[in-house]
């Protein structure tokens, strides 16, 4: 996913791979040492927030409450009917 296609940005010299990968996004790409040691720092650092990540993305909450959404991926600038 991810680590490939920034492996392959990275080594490439002719430019090749970079117009081929031209529309690549990048999307929470995630390390391959995993996300804990961050999702642990996160709770103790900032339960109330990492408890709406949680309840927004594994439980899946986003899908169903606007303002959850909103909050988590959206700028206020954004009209809400956009999302």
């Amino acid at each position: 996913g991810g680590l490939t296609a920034m492996k392959l940005l990275e080594r490439d010299d002719d430019g090749a791979a970079a117009e081929s990968l031209s529309g690549v996004a990048l999307l929470c790409s995630v390390p391959p040492s995993g996300i804990a040691r961050m999702s642990l720092r996160a709770l103790r650092h900032t339960p109330l927030r990492a408890a709406k990540i949680i309840a927004g993305l594994a439980m899946k909450k986003c899908a169903s409450d606007p303002a959850l959404c909103r909050e988590m991926f959206f700028d206020d600038a954004i009209d809400e009917r956009a999302i």
